[in-house]
């Protein structure tokens, strides 16, 4: 009688034994994720979308910055799988990885050159190397814009009645592309400014009635000019 309760101790142990084992098993192999991630989708800019993005200067460079978006996720994600995104981009269809783990589906792009197509692809990867390449899309990106500013006006403070005054005004160009109003052969072929041809007028008023106009013909990207009316009387 001994010798059985001995003999059914022992098959106890060893069946706890197995349970332990199995549960550690269980337990290693729940980490796992077989399902890959979704397609990135949605891009942002459109697939074939022109006049993309917004002229900045930075250091003396001049280009275009471009912001990207689109969509992702992972089918596992509500067992606590993540995903991370690398993004391609090129002038040609044959596109380099510009950034690589991008844990939010976005990425800004700087000084991209102006007027230019160019090809981008988004690979999302989750948690166990699953990954899930999206489709080549393309964009076209804006011209380089002029933006002129009055700055300043310069006239004299006290005017009596009768006297002649000269006003000027301090436009600038805060805009990254040259401003080439005046010069219609080499703006308008190359079709860098809207409106090409016509000159930029510059408006001198006093309590809302115009006493003169003046002209601006070309001004470069961050140059500055006075723009002056004739003898005005008060």
């Amino acid at each position: 009688m001994e010798m059985r309760k001995a003999r059914r101790f022992k098959c106890m142990v060893y069946w706890i034994a197995a349970l332990v084992l199995l549960g550690a098993f269980v337990f290693c192999t729940s980490a796992s994720y077989a399902d890959p991630p979704y397609e990135p989708a949605s891009p942002d800019p459109a697939d074939g979308q022109v006049d993309v993005g917004r002229g900045y200067v930075h250091e003396g460079e001049k280009g275009i910055n471009v912001t990207f978006h689109w969509t992702g996720g992972d089918p596992d994600a509500g067992s606590g799988d993540t995903v991370v995104y690398d993004i391609y981009l090129g002038d040609t269809e044959v596109v380099s990885l510009k950034e690589s783990n991008l844990s939010e589906p976005t990425y800004t792009a700087e000084l991209l050159s102006p007027t230019t197509t160019y090809y981008w692809q988004i690979v999302a990867r989750d948690s166990s190397g699953n990954e899930t390449s999206g489709p080549l899309w393309s964009f076209t990106t804006a011209q380089l814009k002029p933006d002129l500013v009055v700055t300043d006006i310069q006239s004299d403070e006290q005017v009596e009645a009768g006297t002649s005054v000269l006003m000027c005004a301090t436009v600038t160009n805060s805009g990254p592309g040259d401003f080439e109003g005046g010069m219609p052969e080499a703006a308008e072929a190359r079709g860098e400014v809207e409106g090409a041809g016509d000159s930029a007028r510059v408006e001198f008023s006093i309590d809302g009635t115009v006493i003169g106009t003046g002209s601006i013909s070309w001004l470069s990207s961050g140059g500055q000019t006075n723009v002056c009316i004739d003898p005005w009387t008060a």
